[in-house]
């Protein structure tokens, strides 16, 4: 993929944060989710479990 072709939900490793009705919901681009926090928790509490995730469970 290049620059200048769009991002695809299928595949890769970004920690995506997603606005649900009260709440942020972490997941990782393949789909492992990292559960929710309320929107005044710092979004650190996905970046563990994120970074845990890609350098261990990722082969």
């Amino acid at each position: 993929m290049t620059d200048t072709e769009p991002a695809s939900w299928d595949g890769g490793h970004a920690l995506v944060v997603e606005l649900g009705d009260c709440d942020l919901w972490g997941r990782c681009q393949c789909g492992k989710s990292f559960g929710n926090i309320t929107p005044d928790k710092p979004l650190d509490r996905f970046a563990a479990p994120w970074e845990r995730h890609v350098m261990t469970e990722v082969s």
